[in-house]
């Protein structure tokens, strides 16, 4: 309590911690009680001086706490009086006016003078505490330098000298004012302009110290056994070196990777994350080394979220990563990516900087196979995307086939180990096509994606994901739920036949009051695709869903493409249902985030009743971490299609966590995020639903970060047991990378 030149002590336990206000402290130190507010030079007071020109606009406010856990003492920066002191605060001991039991600084409790010497100090700010070596880090403002001091307690004594110095190259040196400001300023990795905020690593054993006067974060490595004066960075967060200073101040920019007058400083050593109050933007930064391997760790029923960052940048022109990423899972683990793209605008009138969400769409994790079908579609200058990935113990051969009408066309490209290859299919071929079915073949399991890469009516490049069929025995899907036709909708409904033998049958299409509105008679021969598109006369919005009726041995998967479209396309998803649920989950994040700005987001959950007998569904809904918050149950008739919302269901509009459904008879469900941009226009996101997966292994996917794309990881642990894993991350030659995941 700076003002009142006292630290205030509060009871926090969080089982009796009441919320809101009004809380009252237990204790005082540095007064004698909590009405008297008289600064002094003695063992139990303190002058704390920030009410003399030291307020928040001032380099650095003479002020600061670190507490020794283990010892129960508590170290307090009294600034004013160039001097720390230690206090015991054992819960047993501790009273309200206690005497300091030591003092760093000054010789004894009365002195109050400056000084530049291993055993002064001159406001002294900012402190740290290593509980493992027993050692306090004490910014010294004015010499403009951090000392070091061992403070165990059979060795702490008042007034001793510092054991290490940093940012001076000895304990009786500071830096020159011609050196600090105007056009002799000197910045370096081993100086500080103005030392502010620090933190302290213990895992790692390094020490951040924000150098406020030159806008940076210095990282030193100050690991007990090698501990010198003087040291140099060993990197430097908010500016492109250690010798460089942006200007924000002319340049009025904001930004992910640049600090303007950083302060205090906070360090996460469980989750490796260092938290900066970046002042002059009025905001918290949160930093996280960058890696190759993340750990997931989620409870039962949980759900573990990763993002890649896309970051805006200021110093540096943004790179685009391209790679993979690489997950272990066991059995009863479901999950799903996403590909994000946005752009960012800038309001003139307000001077607000947001993200442009132009698509988000969705894969599941899929298990690696020896055979996959995919819709290739070139119509309208789009374009068909192939990754592949081979995660076996030797090189493959992977052979590609295309058939578009009577025109067939192949190629073999071979995969070394761990290597990757993303594809456009019709330079893959070297030939334009309409639309087609593209097989990949392979000896060995391989992992195989794929979308689709289309032009909106605003000229920026946009992506669903393609229909894909893996495996030569799929399980037979006859329902697809959520048809959208008229108002804008269209709707390609997709089968792709992967058997030996033509298949043949006819696709209805039901609303949802179980009534056919209209039909389509089919015939697919072996490895193609069909595709029809209903008709979309009506003026308003349609809500409908197919079912196939085959009338040979086998049944083609249905999947479908929905587009929305306002003079000109917006958006569009693919959509792939899965077979005869019973039991489903999806993850939920209809929480605005750093990515995914938007003016709303909803979830449109639409369930179709093919079956005979109305379905009794239950809906669960939980947390992060898998705890119960709320559920539902809804009866659906039989050949009815329902549509619900997180509003409808629970009364709820933004959430994280996730949701299951059960059902006593099998149903045909959907999930679809519908996020209205900055421009207003309404970007769909089909969810895919999860079962809980039996396969076990590595599940890889497509990862992107930078120049506006981004990916996003969905974990789901199943009912029984903690999901603990890890994912890493590879470059397309399947060598590892380091990336910042959020």
């Amino acid at each position: 309590d700076g003002w009142n030149d006292r630290v205030l002590i509060y009871e926090t336990n969080p089982e009796t911690l009441s919320s809101g206000g009004g809380h009252v402290a237990v204790a005082v130190l540095g007064q004698p009680d909590f009405e008297t507010q008289e600064p002094q030079t003695s063992r139990n007071r303190f002058d704390f001086a920030v009410d003399i020109g030291r307020g928040i606009a001032s380099n650095m406010l003479p002020v600061g706490i670190a507490i020794d856990f283990k010892n129960r003492r508590a170290f307090v920066a009294d600034g004013g009086n160039h001097r720390v002191l230690v206090f015991d605060i054992d819960r047993d001991r501790l009273t309200s006016g206690s005497d300091a039991i030591n003092v760093l600084g000054q010789p004894d409790f009365t002195s109050g003078d400056p000084g530049l010497a291993a055993h002064s100090l001159s406001s002294p700010g900012h402190l740290a505490y290593d509980a493992d070596n027993d050692r306090l880090f004490v910014v010294d403002n004015r010499n403009h330098r951090l000392l070091v001091f061992a403070v165990a307690p059979d060795v702490i004594q008042d007034g001793m000298a510092a054991i290490s110095v940093l940012g001076q190259p000895d304990f009786s040196s500071t830096t020159p004012a011609t050196q600090l400001r105007g056009p002799g300023k000197v910045i370096t990795g081993k100086s500080f302009t103005s030392p502010n905020g620090v933190a302290y690593d213990h895992v790692k054993q390094r020490l951040y110290v924000a150098d406020q006067g030159a806008d940076r974060v210095l990282v030193f490595d100050v690991t007990a056994d090698r501990m010198k004066n003087h040291p140099t960075a060993l990197a430097v967060l908010g500016q492109r070196d250690e010798m460089s200073q942006s200007g924000q101040v002319l340049r009025d920019v904001s930004a992910q990777d640049q600090l303007y007058d950083p302060r205090g400083l906070a360090f996460d050593s469980i989750n490796q994350q260092l938290y900066v109050m970046d002042s002059h933007w009025a905001r918290m930064l949160i930093f996280r080394d960058p890696s190759s391997r993340h750990r997931i760790e989620v409870p039962p029923n949980g759900v573990a979220r990763f993002s890649s960052l896309d970051p805006i940048l200021a110093l540096t022109e943004p790179e685009l990563i391209l790679g993979q990423g690489k997950l272990q899972v066991d059995a009863g683990v479901a999950g799903l990516w996403m590909k994000t793209r946005t752009k960012v605008l800038m309001d003139t009138q307000t001077e607000q900087q947001s993200r442009l969400l132009l698509h988000q769409v969705a894969g599941r994790l899929e298990a690696p196979t020896m055979h996959a079908l995919v819709l290739a579609d070139g119509r309208d200058g789009a374009k068909t995307v192939i990754n592949v990935t081979n995660e076996t113990e030797s090189s493959q051969a992977v052979g590609f086939t295309l058939r578009s009408g009577n025109a067939i066309s192949s190629t073999v490209e071979t995969l070394t180990l761990g290597a990757s290859m993303t594809v456009d299919v019709a330079e893959l071929l070297d030939g334009s096509f309409d639309t087609g079915a593209l097989e990949v073949t392979s000896d060995a399991p391989v992992s195989v994606a794929a979308w689709h890469v289309l032009e909106n009516k605003y000229g920026e490049e946009i992506i669903s994901m393609a229909p894909v069929v893996r495996g030569l025995s799929p399980n037979s899907v006859t329902v697809l739920p959520h048809v959208m036709i008229g108002g804008g909708y269209e709707t390609d409904i997709v089968l792709l036949n992967v058997e030996n033998e033509s298949v043949q049958g006819e696709i209805a299409l039901i609303d949802d009051e179980g009534q056919e509105i209209e039909y389509q008679r089919y015939e697919v021969s072996p490895q193609e695709a069909f595709i029809w598109q209903p008709s979309t006369g009506s003026l308003l919005p349609r809500r409908t869903y197919a079912v196939v009726h085959p009338t040979s041995s086998f049944t083609p998967l249905i999947s479908a493409l929905v587009s929305r479209s306002d003079v000109g396309l917006i958006t569009r998803v693919g959509l792939e249902p899965v077979a005869n649920v019973m039991y489903a989950r999806i993850p939920i994040q209809s929480m605005p985030d750093l990515i995914r700005h938007g003016q709303m987001t909803r979830l449109d959950l639409v369930i179709a009743n093919p079956a005979e007998h109305a379905a009794s569904v239950r809906f669960v809904l939980r947390d992060l971490d898998g705890q119960e918050v709320d559920r539902d149950e809804r009866l659906i008739l039989q050949g009815v299609q329902n549509t619900f919302t997180l509003g409808s269901l629970f009364n709820r509009v933004q959430f994280a966590g996730s949701l299951s459904i059960a059902s006593d008879v099998p149903i045909a469900w959907s999930a679809r995020q519908v996020t209205t941009n900055l421009r207003g226009d309404e970007i769909l996101t089909e969810i895919p639903v999860l079962t809980d997966s039996s396969a076990s292994g590595k599940l890889v996917f497509p990862y992107n970060d930078g120049q506006g794309n981004s990916t996003q990881l969905f974990m789901i642990a199943g009912a029984t047991g903690r999901l603990e894993s890890h994912v890493e991350f590879v470059d397309m030659g399947g060598q590892l990378i380091d990336v910042i995941a959020r």
